[in-house]
């Protein structure tokens, strides 16, 4: 099978991340965002960069700063969003006859999911990886991401200040409940 790629509109990619049209456009005027020729499409990875850029902003940490670690943090997010069941046409589910995915909802093959996106660089306790952003505005993505701030000394300078912090496999839930609609289908006569 072959995977089919159904990018999303400015709307639509403003509709599941909370970043808004003007938003997405203003980012790539400051250089936040890479320019898009033409009308705005955006893949998943796309979605997932706006999403976060979007969660850190709701928690006044603006794109000026969250650019420096989105990409990253994007590539991360996406893996766990191709990897959703709720990111695939009803018509691709259908052709699966895997076992339950991690995430129990309906096992979307790693065959399909590597034709979008490589395996998170960590993939050793998937559930619990996630990113830290510290109060020096230094970033980390790292497994077992919430236990990383008990883990400094009391003179570190990361641990004096507001720390912030997004598990990707628990924001996907989020994620993929904002989703218009499925971005992934199976390529017609393609196996």
């Amino acid at each position: 099978m072959k995977v089919k790629i159904l990018p999303y509109t400015a709307g639509e990619a403003a509709q599941a991340s909370g970043r808004s049209i003007d938003n997405q456009r203003n980012d790539r005027r400051a250089g936040y965002s890479p320019q898009i020729e033409g009308r705005s499409l955006l893949n998943m990875r796309g979605v997932c960069r706006d999403f976060i850029i979007q969660q850190f902003a709701d928690r006044g940490i603006g794109p000026s700063i969250s650019v420096d670690f989105a990409d990253l943090a994007a590539a991360e997010l996406e893996w766990f969003m191709v990897s959703r069941p709720e990111a695939w046409t009803q018509r691709a589910q259908d052709c699966w006859d895997g076992p339950p995915s991690r995430f129990g909802a309906g096992g979307v093959p790693e065959a399909l999911i590597d034709q979008i996106c490589k395996k998170p660089t960590n993939d050793s306790g998937l559930m619990s990886l996630g990113i830290v952003v510290w109060p020096t505005n230094e970033y980390e993505i790292c497994k077992g991401f919430a236990k990383r701030y008990g883990e400094l000394t009391p003179g570190d300078e990361r641990a004096q200040g507001v720390v912030a912090m997004m598990g990707f496999a628990l924001v996907s839930l989020k994620l993929a409940q904002l989703l218009p609609r499925p971005m992934f289908d199976i390529q017609d006569g393609v196996t």
